[in-house]
């Protein structure tokens, strides 16, 4: 997915933690489908790069 800048997997818990680009179009549903569909991955946290100095954003 184009609009996601980093993905943070525990293996152990198969969760993730999803952060996506600032001003993204995809939705928590669509990367939970791709998670779920990848490996039964659950998605524990969802959020936004900002657009404050240092983040890279």
């Amino acid at each position: 997915m184009n609009n996601v800048a980093s993905v943070e997997v525990d293996f152990q818990q198969k969760t993730a933690t999803v952060t996506c680009k600032q001003g993204n179009s995809v939705s928590r549903e669509a990367v939970e489908a791709a998670l779920k569909k990848a490996g039964n991955y659950g998605v524990t946290d969802f959020k936004e790069l900002s657009s404050a100095p240092g983040t890279g954003a």
